[in-house]
């Protein structure tokens, strides 16, 4: 089992002709990524392998790539009756939300209902926002 793992940074530390496409000679001090491990074979990404013995490990964590993927999430207002607070989004207009609120209510429910508004008019900020 090798001491280095895919993934690796490794610098060159004992000088050897390497095949590559064609023979080069490997300089002392070049840092590469192991990118295969075969055998007794560490391929890297250079296109040139070397043997344990041949290697260093200078640090065993790479940056990841960047990606131009990224995970999004957002918030939105669905439909539904929240406490008496009967929120409807469909056949209205573009960025306009449907809000109605039962006036026949005790303080616990007025107080539930202050908090449905502003919650739904943080999500409204933030979708002005996003245009």
């Amino acid at each position: 089992m090798s001491k280095f793992k895919v993934g690796d940074r490794v610098r060159v530390v004992k000088d050897g002709e390497r095949y590559g496409g064609s023979w080069h000679k490997v300089p002392i001090g070049h840092v590469v990524q192991v990118v295969r491990i075969s055998g007794y074979e560490i391929d890297t990404d250079s296109g040139w392998f070397f043997h344990e013995d041949e290697i260093e490990l200078v640090t065993a964590t790479v940056t990841p790539p960047a990606s131009p993927v990224r995970t999004v999430t957002r918030r939105e207002i669905v439909d539904g009756n929240y406490n008496g607070v009967e929120i409807s989004v469909g056949g209205v207009p573009w960025g306009k939300k449907r809000v109605r609120f039962d006036a026949t209510a005790d303080a616990q429910s007025l107080r539930e209902a202050a908090r449905i508004f502003n919650e739904i008019a943080d999500v409204l900020d933030e979708e002005k926002e996003d245009v």
